[in-house]
């Protein structure tokens, strides 16, 4: 095992230790990142930097009554933790009770499924400056300016508590993201997402915000309406990611705000249609296991078309008679309940070419952004604005530019209207974990609604 694994082991252990804390756990990552971020055409702020943090959970338990607690230290040490446990269990008793608590997960927990090994991701600080600057020469030859980040980073977690469970994990993370910008107020987006930098081609990348960007002057204007869509994998994702929060999990489930309470084993999306999420697999860029060191499971939420699955934790899994899927809400996350954190849709057969070419009169659409997913998640409502790479499809070729236009769409009865998923699946960075991505391909939808149409862009 890797030598800093073992030490962050060692001092989860001995500081729970010292706490003399009965029931307690302790979650340490951290996270060695490099970031060269640039913008306004320049490299304007690069950094490498240790990230280390601690969350320490206690469980205060009379008469099988449980209350719980935790706090978080940037002091990974032993005597850190310590602290962290002490101050934690004299939080607990003042909480209030936590309904149907099942304890800590023990020693004899099933160990996480294995994973291929994986290179360090790491490149050097010249090495992404370099990157950076020959995006910023591919757009600067075009007269355009450039946004965006390159990140390469190396993420070690950590678990430990006082029924003898421990767990640690290496997972390496790497993703660059650029905005190719016009004067005039057209943009393009392209990104990748890697276990390793020495894979992320910073070339291509460039080039598909430039060819995007450069499209997509002089836009035209177009009225709400019902049209048929392609989407590329990040606005997919974007969706995805709302669902993850507002529909796959035992909570939003059992409270009845879930599109899937009540619905499990009937059609909720096209046939066409499988996710998963991947918590077991070689495409989860997490850990192997959850916060509370449960192995994370391959769980498929949508089968065909056919909700079959939910995620939970030991809490939720307890209250309901289950088991755990190893879906316990990470600790840097604002909820504690159950989420689906390693998504995948699987593909179809289609390039994202032929998805254009089925495509008489409609839209291509790059990327969405603010967008609401809580509108009314019952019915898996949503609205949001394009961004980024908005084209017309004539005839079933990409055409002129188009404003940002604002969708507002059931995604679930828009995915009972897909007919076509690329066979390539693309991982895109979900923006509110640590290193975390989905995996999904290109999707052609007949009929997304838009309510709203030449929406002014943003300013850069």
């Amino acid at each position: 095992m890797d030598e800093r694994l073992d030490a962050m082991l060692r001092d989860a252990r001995e500081g729970l230790a010292r706490s003399k804390v009965p029931a307690a756990e302790a979650f340490v990552h951290a996270s060695d990142r490099g970031f060269a971020r640039f913008s306004r055409g320049e490299l304007d702020q690069h950094v490498e930097l240790e990230e280390r943090r601690a969350v320490v959970r206690v469980a205060h338990t009379v008469d099988g009554r449980s209350q719980i607690a935790s706090v978080t230290t940037s002091d990974i040490s032993a005597s850190g933790i310590a602290r962290a446990a002490t101050r934690a269990s004299e939080m607990a008793k003042v909480t209030p009770v936590t309904e149907g608590w099942p304890g800590f997960a023990t020693r004899d927990e099933p160990a996480p499924a294995s994973r291929s090994s994986i290179a360090a991701t790491m490149r050097s600080a010249e090495e992404r400056a370099g990157a950076v600057g020959r995006i910023l020469e591919t757009c600067r030859e075009r007269s355009l300016a450039a946004a965006g980040a390159f990140e390469s980073s190396e993420h070690r977690t950590a678990l430990v508590n006082t029924l003898g469970l421990e767990r640690a994990q290496r997972t390496p993370f790497a993703t660059c993201k650029v905005f190719a910008l016009d004067a005039g107020g057209s943009s393009g987006f392209a990104q990748q997402t890697r276990r390793s930098a020495a894979d992320i081609d910073v070339d291509a990348i460039a080039s598909r915000a430039v060819d995007k960007c450069m499209a997509g002057r002089d836009p035209v204007a177009l009225p709400p309406g019902e049209y048929d869509v392609v989407l590329e994998p990040s606005a997919v994702v974007e969706l995805l990611e709302w669902l993850a929060f507002t529909t796959f999990g035992a909570r939003e489930v059992a409270d009845g705000t879930s599109a899937f309470a009540g619905r499990i084993g009937e059609r909720v999306t096209g046939s066409n249609v499988t996710l998963r999420d991947e918590g077991a697999g070689d495409r989860s860029f997490s850990s192997a296991f959850d916060r509370e060191g449960t192995a994370r499971s391959s769980l498929v939420l949508i089968d065909r078309g056919v909700a079959t699955s939910v995620a939970y934790d030991r809490l939720y899994a307890a209250r309901e008679g289950r088991a755990s899927t190893g879906n316990a809400a990470p600790p840097s996350s604002w909820d504690d309940a159950p989420i689906a954190q390693s998504l995948v849709m699987d593909g179809g057969s289609d390039t994202l070419e032929s998805l254009v070419s089925k495509v008489d009169r409609g839209l291509w659409i790059t990327r969405f952004h603010y967008v609401n997913g809580f509108l009314d998640p019952r019915r898996t409502l949503m609205t949001g604005l394009t961004r980024d790479g908005t084209f017309v499809i004539d005839r079933g070729a990409r055409g002129r530019g188009v404003r940002n236009m604002r969708f507002t769409d059931s995604v679930f009865e828009a995915l009972s209207r897909c007919e076509g998923l690329s066979s390539l699946i693309e991982a895109v960075p979900t923006w509110w974990s640590d290193g975390g991505a989905f995996y999904a391909p290109a999707v052609l939808l007949r009929g997304l609604r838009f309510s709203g149409g030449g929406v002014d862009p943003p300013p850069a």
